[in-house]
């Protein structure tokens, strides 16, 4: 009778793990945490007069934005009411480029762009500092 009991237990554990694991394999990926294809992409000042400045072009943001590297470190995921990204990647002239974005909803603000490792020379004035 006990040798029952520990066979019907053992098949029991054994199909409750065969759900788990057909289960977990199903589960759909995480998203990432931020939409690399806005339906509205927009710029703050700051990022309008750098990007003149350093001679940016929006296809070189666009790309950077689809392609480049999130930099967890540098972001904040978490602010409210909407996150900010830190992205950086490479420009077709091989210099690398790091945006600081915002994503509210199905818009998407390009706070500031600047390129990694050279001086900036630009003159913008800072907006993030001028908020009453």
């Amino acid at each position: 009778m006990k040798s029952r009991n520990v066979i019907l237990t053992l098949v029991f554990i054994l199909l409750l793990s065969g759900i788990f694991l057909c289960r977990k394999w199903q589960e759909p990926s995480r998203k990432e945490a931020l939409n690399r294809r806005p339906d509205l992409l927009t710029y703050s000042s700051l990022a309008v007069c750098l990007m003149k400045c350093q001679q940016i072009e929006e296809e070189e943001i666009e790309q950077i934005l689809k392609k480049g590297v999130i930099l967890l470190n540098k972001s904040n995921r978490f602010s409210r009411p909407c996150p900010t990204f830190a992205v950086q990647g490479s420009m077709a002239t091989g210099k690398s480029l790091r945006l600081s974005v915002q994503q509210c909803g199905k818009e998407t603000t390009v706070l500031a762009c600047t390129i990694v490792n050279e001086t900036n020379p630009c003159q913008c004035p800072d907006e993030r500092n001028n908020v009453n």
